[in-house]
């Protein structure tokens, strides 16, 4: 812990976070698999239909754990609403499993994902030691984790709901149609971007008159610098879920790899050197750079398959019109 920069006053409470966060990361993982089979089994109305529940359920959890005038547990209160939320959906998954014919198709996705994981779990190491050692470093420098966590669940469990809902219904297809067009998807993010720019104000009533937080307006501001790297991550997502759809999984660990050594290590390196500052703003300004470089490693790799699958489409063609 002392390697995190964590101040004497908050030692205690950030154990108890981090202790949590790490079970129901293992959790998330066990939630994404099924999440998967779902999708694939055709399952995704009523997986959509749950994440909404989820988001009224994480609310209620929300009001009673972070509020002073609750329990009061600021960034603990977030970091148990999600690991109760997480463990709800893992046993509601796991009780609605689809019974379905165990046809060619449906095997050969269940063991593509399952022979994959690997680079799942790569990438998910990859982007905890890089939080540990470096994004949780820079959050307790600046003593504004409540303030971080609140805001970030926020836009998780409301704002981007829409886009997980996407998110199965991409793999649904994939794994019907490896051959699919992405445009619905792009064109459907404006609407989810309207939709997140409405729950804006709403989110400024909840943080000052429902969770009632002290200097509201700090969290107000946070949200709006935090949400232009989430309205890139909406159309960064739809690419990102193809890709695992389809499994490209690789790619998926490139992406992370490369944002989190070429972005975050770098700034760690620049901070112990001297030459950056930390602070809140500058924290998010990071994430910002990180989802810039994440969306363009993904957009290129994307044109360039596309590319190729397309100049592999005219040599076919160009084979069977000389046949």
């Amino acid at each position: 812990m002392k390697i995190s920069h964590v101040p004497n006053e908050i030692f205690d409470n950030t154990l108890v976070f981090l202790k949590i966060m790490a079970f129901t990361q293992g959790l998330q993982i066990l939630v994404q698999y099924l999440f998967t089979f779902h999708s694939i089994s055709k399952n995704t109305k009523q997986l959509f239909y749950y994440l909404l529940i989820n988001c009224l359920v994480n609310l209620v959890l929300l009001i009673a754990l972070v509020p002073k005038f609750t329990l009061g547990l600021g960034a603990n209160g977030v970091a148990i609403a999600t690991l109760i939320v997480n463990v709800g959906l893992l046993i509601y998954l796991f009780l609605t499993l689809p019974k379905v014919k165990a046809n060619k198709t449906l095997k050969f996705n269940i063991k593509k994902y399952s022979t994959l994981t690997v680079f799942s779990f790569l990438e998910t190491i990859v982007k905890n030691a890089v939080y540990y050692f470096v994004i949780l470093v820079f959050l307790n420098i600046v003593n504004n984790q409540d303030v971080y966590y609140v805001v970030n669940d926020f836009i998780w469990s409301f704002m981007l709901v829409p886009v997980l809902s996407q998110n199965n219904c991409i793999k649904q297809e994939v794994s019907i149609n490896n051959k699919i067009s992405l445009k619905p998807y792009f064109l459907n993010n404006i609407i989810i971007l309207l939709y997140m720019v409405v729950l804006i104000p709403i989110a400024y009533v909840l943080f000052n008159y429902v969770y009632c937080l002290e200097n509201a307006m700090l969290y107000f501001t946070t949200l709006l610098q935090m949400l232009p790297c989430y309205f890139v991550f909406v159309f960064d997502n739809v690419i990102e879920s193809y890709f695992i759809a389809s499994g490209k999984l690789h790619h998926v660990f490139m992406q992370t790899f490369l944002t989190n050594i070429c972005v975050y290590v770098t700034a760690y390196i620049l901070y112990v050197v001297g030459v950056w500052q930390i602070t809140l703003s500058s924290i998010i300004a990071l994430f910002s750079a990180g989802m810039i470089v994440s969306s363009l490693y993904t957009i290129i790799v994307f044109l360039c398959l596309k590319k190729i699958e397309k100049n592999n489409q005219n040599k076919r063609e160009n084979l069977a019109t000389d046949c």
